[in-house]
């Protein structure tokens, strides 16, 4: 049998949360960083998922959190604050999908979507 000592023990304990808070600490100021006010995705390809098919050469403008406008990247004027970021070789989605679920039994999913 192994012989405890108590020392030992809170040593590691207060080592483990010492990193733990100072991890909580790290990761609260990369949360409250402001994000750009403006930002350009540029020269990327859009799928819209409207039926049309993949348009490469795009940008994207956001400002304040909303697209505000989606254009050839020849044609988009690029604001002078904002922020760019090269999409080239890249896809650009209008968010994420759930594209597997389970509704449980058959008669489960029949009825969720008949509601």
């Amino acid at each position: 049998m192994r012989n405890f000592d108590l020392r030992v023990f809170v040593s590691g304990c207060m080592n483990r949360v010492g990193f733990g808070v100072s991890l909580f600490a790290i990761c609260l100021a990369v949360a409250q960083t402001k994000s750009p006010s403006t930002l350009v995705i540029r020269d990327v390809t859009v799928i819209d998922c409207t039926g049309r098919g993949p348009q490469a050469g795009m940008s994207v403008l956001i400002s304040d959190g909303h697209i505000q406008a989606i254009d050839a990247t020849s044609d988009l004027k690029l604001p002078a604050n904002a922020e760019v970021v090269d999409g080239h070789g890249k896809y650009l989605i209008p968010g994420l999908w759930n594209m597997h679920a389970h509704l449980g039994s058959y008669e489960d999913g029949k009825r969720a979507l008949s509601q």
